[in-house]
């Protein structure tokens, strides 16, 4: 007989079962940490795709400010963005979009009769141009829309 002492096997048996324990949790902290960087990622892809929106619709209001009149080759890219809106943002930004949209329709219409290009009362068409001039210049009212959608969040 050999005068060096035998391991009991439930020694390695229980060695290994800490070990595996031990690997499991570290498993586990590391696909929590790939969940939170997934997490992460798909909120700053939205946010991404929120905020170019957002600049597509302030760059028609500050081109319509900027000349007195909507520009009608950025009228696609506010299209665009309301058409996007439907799948990004809730009920209200949409509908705020839309009427932005059609409001600027609206006013180029109403420069057409203001230059004689089509039929209209002149003066009633300068006043309600200037009054949806005035109501889409106040560019609070275009952050108070997103703003809740864009607030980026730094709770865990």
């Amino acid at each position: 007989m050999s005068t060096a002492q035998q391991t009991p096997p439930e020694l390695y048996f229980l060695v290994f079962s800490v070990l595996s324990v031990i690997l499991s949790v570290g498993a586990l902290v590391i696909a929590f940490g790939a969940l939170q960087s997934s997490r992460n990622s798909v909120k700053a892809s939205i946010f991404d795709r929120r905020f170019a929106v957002y600049s597509d619709v302030e760059s028609y209001l500050a081109s319509w400010m900027r000349n007195g009149e909507p520009d009608q080759e950025l009228l696609s890219t506010l299209v665009g963005a309301w058409t996007r809106s439907h799948f990004l943002f809730e009920q209200d930004v949409t509908d705020y979009l839309r009427k932005v949209w059609t409001d600027g329709v609206e006013a180029n219409y109403l420069c057409s009769i203001i230059k004689g290009e089509a039929n209209g009362d002149y003066d009633v068409a300068v006043e309600k141009k200037y009054a949806l001039l005035k109501f889409h210049a106040d560019f609070e009212k275009l952050r108070a829309v997103f703003a809740h959608t864009l607030k980026v969040s730094h709770s865990k």
